[in-house]
């Protein structure tokens, strides 16, 4: 099986770093997309100041459809909203092909404390969150697992960047 890692409009320093760990995740080959892919603008919520996330994915699973790839898993730099959510950290195809990860708000930089080994630990865990929906896993009741829902921040901190036995079966 295969991933691809992008980047949408703009260049995603971190995208190198993440290539190794999430290959020893899901035993993929890992492969990093070599250019910079732009996004509709009509998916921008001028309202809210916000992309509609799924918008944004609805655009990539057009994209993508025929890429050889078992999973697209995009990074998107801006504040992102879905369904009744104020903000998400990512969306992705439940059993489908195209994930994405909307990192604006999980940058501690963001928040005012520059730290990039929290950041690089937040973007596995939400990368591999959402290639686990991608390839079918539903959120998970265990607190640890990288399967559980993240309401904020904090969830997303305390839970591992592994799946739980049960989800780890179910892939």
């Amino acid at each position: 099986m295969r991933l691809l890692l992008l980047e949408l409009e703009k260049h995603f320093r971190p995208i190198t770093k993440l290539k190794k760990p999430l290959a020893d995740q899901f035993q993929f080959e890992v492969d990093v997309a070599p250019q910079l892919y732009s996004v509709d603008y009509a998916a921008f919520n001028t309202d809210r100041g916000q992309w509609n996330a799924e918008h944004v994915l609805a655009q990539m699973r057009s994209g993508f459809a025929e890429a050889p790839y078992s999973v697209v898993l995009a990074y998107f730099p801006y504040d992102a909203y879905a369904h009744n959510y104020k903000r998400v950290f990512g969306i992705a195809d439940n059993n489908g092909k195209v994930a994405l990860v909307a990192y604006h708000y999980l940058d501690p930089a963001f928040h005012g404390e520059a730290n990039d080994e929290l950041f690089l630990d937040r973007l596995l865990k939400k990368s591999t969150h959402h290639v686990g929906h991608a390839l079918g896993l539903s959120h998970c009741s265990r607190r640890s697992c990288v399967m559980n829902f993240s309401r904020n921040l904090l969830f997303l901190d305390r839970k591992t960047p592994n799946f739980c036995n049960k989800c780890r079966f179910l892939l």
